[in-house]
């Protein structure tokens, strides 16, 4: 998969037609090193019986996300099983929300701190 930052997926999404790609935001993270989150994306081919995520499987994603950066990671987990269990981005979240007993952390900001590069 390709990742991309939120400028990139924007002007994607405004000049480029879903027949030729799609683009699916993926978290918010915080690079180590880095002062100010940012959001990624991830560039996907168009929909086809020949790939995996359907739109549905798209929409699905980020409005777990959506519930997952408000802090309501219980809805969050609900969502990402409408995702199909393939797809290593849902894992990622997925992975993430149990290890915290699908509760936000005290001090959760809304994105991801990553601990390595």
């Amino acid at each position: 998969s390709l990742l991309i930052d939120e400028t990139t997926a924007q002007r994607i999404k405004a000049e480029v037609p879903t027949e030729i790609a799609r683009v699916r935001r993926v978290a918010k993270v915080l690079p180590l090193g880095m002062k100010k989150p940012l959001m990624v994306s991830e560039l996907l081919p168009p929909e086809s019986p020949d790939f995996l995520l359907t739109n549905q499987h798209v929409q699905a994603y980020e409005k777990a996300l959506d519930s997952f950066q408000d802090g309501n990671w219980g809805e969050a987990f609900r969502l990402l099983h409408q995702v199909p269990a393939e797809d290593r981005v849902k894992d990622f979240l997925t992975v993430l929300i149990a290890q915290h007993g699908r509760t936000a952390p005290p001090d959760w900001s809304g994105y991801i701190k990553l601990a390595e590069k």
